[in-house]
């Protein structure tokens, strides 16, 4: 008879148990909002955040050939501005939640904003994305980014904003 309080409980607990078997949260990497707008490339870049948003900017990224970058946000939002003038190939997983890469466009909407389309979207428990961003005019320079997020959201888009 009494068994029936645990039996709530445990309904209770299951689904933050399953969620937290699937997402991983580095807590010790970082809380809030963070920005990165690397310049100089020394091999791999890799940038890990906690909670929060992260945005990493690599319009201004310095390399020759071929650059890997990989970019994890625990909990939160990543978005990921890249050059219109390279070749992206892009790998996205998410623990809970969405991967989108986007095209920014010369239109500007009611409120001053530039808007985006998208190009592809996964979205889900385990979403995975690959997909490639295809350089504006001939380049060697290609971007290899992979970027994770436990529970929250992913944005790969063009960045057009003028140096």
């Amino acid at each position: 008879g009494r068994a029936r309080g645990l039996i709530a409980v445990g309904l209770i607990l299951l689904p933050i148990t399953a969620l937290a078997a699937v997402v991983s949260v580095p807590f010790d990497t970082g809380l809030g909002p963070q920005r990165y707008a690397p310049v100089e490339s020394s091999g791999a870049s890799v940038y890990e955040y906690g909670v929060g948003g992260l945005t990493v900017g690599l319009r201004d990224l310095e390399f020759a050939g071929a650059q890997e970058v990989r970019a994890e946000v625990g909990l939160g939002s990543l978005v990921v501005l890249v050059p219109d003038d390279v070749a992206v190939d892009i790998h996205g997983e998410a623990g809970a939640g969405e991967i989108r890469v986007t095209e920014s466009e010369e239109l500007f909407g009611r409120f001053g904003r530039a808007a985006d389309t998208t190009v592809t979207t996964e979205s889900g428990l385990g979403a995975e994305l690959d997909h490639t961003l295809d350089a504006e005019t001939e380049t060697a320079r290609r971007i290899e980014l992979d970027v994770e997020v436990g529970m929250g959201e992913v944005v790969v888009r063009r960045d057009t904003a003028s140096s």
